[in-house]
C-alpha cells in the first residue's frame, strides 16, 4: 500500500535537511577562506586569528571536525593550538620540490599548494611550537615554510614546527606534509605520544628532524625523507655545513615499539640517534631505511635491554657507533655499510665502533669503504659488550677488518667472505670464536714474487698522502693512489729475493675511469747495477702485467721499486711481480 505525503511536509523536511546539512558542514568541515573566518592566502595578510578561531570551532563538538585550507600562501604571525579531534587539511597533489619551486621561494613568489608561512619564535628554539596538537589531531596535505629563515651558518633558530601538547597527546597524525626549512621539525616527545602515525613527511630540518619519546604504545613512522632541497650547494654552502656539523635527523628516546619504514636522511651529523631520556630507552624496528653521507649514520647511546634496535634491509653511509652507555642488543640484517663519509670526516675507525654492555650482531650484510682515506683502516672496532658477525661480505682489500680489544666479552666471527686477506686482530680477553671464514687469495703466479699494495707483511709501504681507490680492474680489488704533486708522496715495493739472479719486473694497475691518471708516472728501480727510472703511461694497458725490463738483484732485500707523484696526473701504486730468469 502506498501512502501519500503532503507537499507541505516535503517542503518542511527539505528545509530542515538543508539546515542540518549546513550545520553539519559548518562544524565538521570548515573552509578557512569562507565567512566568518575569511582567511586570505596572499602571503601578506596575517591569518593567525582566522586559523585559531576555526581550529577552536572545529573542536567544540564531541566528534571534532576539520579545517580545510584551499590553495594559497597563508601568513601566520603567531602560533596555532589544536583542540582534541581536529584535522587541519590542505590540498596535496605531490610534494612540490622542483628547483623552479625554490627559485620562486627565494623570489618571494607564491608557493604551490596549501602553504603556511611561519615567522613566530625567531631566536627562541625552546619557545612555543608553531603547531601544537592535542589528542586525535592531524595535520594533512600542508606545506610549511619559514620565509625569514637564512642560508647562513648558523641559520636562525625557531621552536619546533609541530609538537604534541605539554600534557601529552595520543593518536597524533602527520600525513603528506612538506616542511621546507624548519629549524626543528616534529616533536612527538615533549609528553606522551602513544600510537602516533607519521607518513609522507618531506623536510629539510636544519637542526632537529623528528624527536620521539614517551611513546608507551606502538608508534608508526613511514616514508620520511630529510634532504637538502632548500638551496644546498655542497660543502661550501653555509647552512649545509651547519647541518652536517650540528644537525640530527631522527632522535628516538623511550618507545615501547616504534615501527619505522622507509625513513631516510642525508648530510646530517647524525642520521639515527637512539638515546636514553628520563622516561627510558628506545625499542625500535627499522626497515628499508637509510642515512647517507652522515659522519655518524647510526649512534646508539642506549636501547632497551630486552628488545633493542633492529635495522633490516637498510643502507647506511657513515660510522656506526654504539656508546659505552648502551645496554641493549643492536641488530643489522641484510644491510649495506659504506664506511666513512668524506675526506673531511674525522679520522676514526670506519664502519663500526662498539662499546657498552649490549650485544651487536650483523647477519648477511656487506661492508665497503667509499672514503679514499688510507689511514681510516679498521672496519669493526669492538671495545666492549658482545659481537656476532656471520655470513657477511667484507669488500675492502688492504684494511684491517676486525680490531677486537680486551673489553670484548664474547664474539662470534663465522662464515664470512673477505676480499683480499682477512685481517682480524684479536686482543679480546673474552670468549671469541673465529672460524669458517673465506678470504680471497692472490692468483697463483708460479715461480714469481708478487707484492700487492694490500700486502700485510710490510713489503709495500707509502710516504706522504695516499688514498685507497677502486677502478674495477685493480689487482686484489683495490689500489693506492696519490694526486699529482711535487714527488713527496712515495710508494715502495720491497721484495725478499730467494736467490741472486736476473729478474724481469712487471707492474699492474687498473683503469682510468676519470681520465686523470698520469702519462709520465715516474718509477725508479733500485737494482744491483744502480738506479733506473721509467716513465709510464697509466692510461693504457690497464688490468694486465706490463714489463719494466730485466734487472739483476742479489739475494735478500737488495733492491726495491719506488714510485712518486711528481707527474702530470694522479699516480697509482698497485702490484709488482718479479720473475727470475733461468
Amino acid at each position: 500500500m502506498y501512502r501519500k505525503v503532503c507537499s507541505a511536509c516535503i517542503v518542511v523536511l527539505t528545509c530542515m535537511g538543508g539546515i542540518f546539512a549546513e550545520n553539519a558542514l559548518d562544524t565538521a568541515v570548515i573552509d578557512i577562506t569562507k565567512p566568518p573566518y575569511n582567511a586570505i592566502g596572499d602571503g601578506i595578510t596575517d591569518n593567525t586569528g582566522a586559523f585559531q578561531d576555526a581550529l577552536h570551532r572545529a573542536g567544540e563538538g564531541p566528534a571534532g571536525g576539520k579545517v580545510f585550507v584551499p590553495r594559497g600562501n597563508y601568513l601566520i604571525k603567531g602560533n596555532l593550538r589544536f583542540r582534541p579531534n581536529v584535522t587541519l587539511e590542505g590540498v596535496w597533489d605531490f610534494p612540490p620540490h622542483s628547483p623552479q619551486c625554490w627559485e620562486a621561494v627565494d623570489s618571494k613568489a607564491p608557493l604551490p599548494g596549501s602553504v603556511l608561512l611561519a615567522v613566530e619564535g625567531e631566536g627562541d628554539p625552546e619557545g612555543t611550537p608553531f603547531i601544537t596538537l592535542h589528542t586525535n589531531c592531524a595535520v594533512k596535505g600542508m606545506v610549511i615554510y619559514y620565509p625569514n629563515q637564512t642560508k647562513t651558518n648558523p641559520p636562525k633558530s625557531y621552536p619546533w614546527t609541530v609538537a604534541v601538547n605539554e600534557s601529552g597527546a595520543d593518536h597524533c597524525t602527520i600525513l603528506e606534509v612538506l616542511m621546507v626549512n624548519p629549524y626543528q621539525a616534529v616533536n612527538f616527545g615533549r609528553a606522551g605520544s602513544g600510537r602516533h602515525f607519521i607518513r609522507d613527511l618531506y623536510a629539510y630540518p636544519l637542526y632537529r628532524g623528528l624527536f620521539v619519546d614517551q611513546c608507551y604504545d606502538i608508534g608508526r613512522v613511514e616514508n620520511i625523507h630529510f634532504w637538502p632541497f632548500w638551496g644546498y650547494t655542497g660543502d661550501d654552502d653555509p647552512v649545509g655545513r651547519f647541518v652536517t656539523e650540528n644537525a640530527e635527523a631522527f632522535i628516538i628516546g623511550r618507545t615501547d615499539w616504534e615501527y619505522m619504514v622507509n625513513c631516510f636522511a642525508i648530510f646530517y651529523k647524525v642520521g639515527f640517534h637512539f638515546i636514553k631520556t628520563a622516561a627510558g630507552s628506545p625499542n625500535v624496528l627499522l626497515t628499508q631505511s637509510g642515512s647517507d653521507i652522515c659522519p655518524d649514520a647510526v649512534l646508539v647511546d642506549d636501547c632497551q635491554s630486552h628488545a633493542g634496535v633492529s635495522f633490516v634491509n637498510s643502507q647506511l653511509f657513515g660510522r656506526i657507533r654504539v656508546s659505552e652507555t648502551n645496554t641493549g642488543p643492536v641488530r643489522f640484517t641484510g644491510c649495506g655499510f659504506f664506511g666513512a663519509t668524506r675526506e673531511k670526516a674525522p679520522k676514526e675507525p670506519i664502519h663500526f665502533e662498539i662499546a657498552g654492555t649490549g650485544h651487536v650482531s650483523l647477519d648477511n650484510c656487506h661492508l665497503i669503504t667509499l672514503s679514499p682515506q688510507k689511514d681510516i683502516n679498521t672496519c669493526i672496532l669492538a671495545r666492549g659488550g658482545g659481537l656476532s658477525v656471520m655470513n657477511c661480505l667484507f669488500m675492502d682489500a688492504g684494511r684491517t677488518y676486525f680490531q677486537l680489544e680486551p673489553g670484548l666479552r664474547t664474539g662470534i666471527i663465522c662464515g664470512n667472505t673477505f676480499r683480499g686477506v682477512s685481517r682480524i686482530v684479536n686482543n679480546a680477553k673474552g670468549n671469541v670464536q673465529i672460524g669458517l671464514n673465506a678470504d680471497e687469495r692472490m692468483p697463483e703466479e708460479p715461480g714469481a714474487i708478487v707484492i700487492d699494495n694490500t700486502a700485510p707483511d710490510g713489503s709495500f709501504s707509502t710516504e706522504g698522502t695516499w688514498f685507497l681507490g677502486k677502478s674495477g680492474s685493480d689487482y686484489m680489488g683495490v689500489v693506492s693512489w696519490a694526486e699529482k704533486g711535487d714527488g713527496s708522496s712515495k710508494a715502495w715495493w720491497r721484495p725478499d729475493f730467494p736467490e741472486s739472479g736476473r729478474y724481469e719486473v712487471f707492474i699492474w694497475h687498473g683503469d682510468d675511469p676519470n681520465n686523470d691518471h698520469a702519462i709520465d708516472a715516474p718509477i725508479v728501480i733500485r737494482h744491483k747495477g744502480g738506479n733506473t727510472e721509467r716513465r709510464l703511461n697509466l692510461r693504457e694497458k690497464a688490468g694486465q702485467w706490463r714489463s719494466l725490463g730485466f734487472f739483476d738483484f742479489d739475494q735478500g732485500r737488495s733492491g726495491d721499486i719506488m714510485m712518486h707523484n711528481g707527474a702530470n696526473g694522479n699516480v697509482l701504486a698497485d702490484a709488482m711481480k718479479f720473475c727470475i730468469q733461468k
